[in-house]
């Protein structure tokens, strides 16, 4: 699998929450498909609903990534 949450990072509020996800497939510049790039997904937490929505999803797809990258392996807000 792609390991989503084997790293978590808050705030001390706990408004954001970050999830690392090392093994994540991503695409990069040329569209080819490498694994275990990496990746994080940011959560604010809506007071309006209770739960946390989706800010951003942070990868490495705009760069030189290369198989085994592990991006989000270690993570801190």
């Amino acid at each position: 699998g792609d390991r989503f949450g084997e790293t978590i990072a808050a705030t001390k509020d706990m408004e954001l929450i970050a999830v690392g996800v090392p093994n994540a497939e991503v695409s990069n510049a040329d569209g080819d498909s490498t694994k275990n790039e990496g990746a994080v997904y940011v959560y604010r937490y809506a007071d309006e609903s209770g739960i946390y929505d989706l800010v951003q999803k942070i990868d490495l797809s705009n760069t030189d990534i290369a198989t085994g990258d592990r991006f989000g392996a270690s993570i801190t807000l």
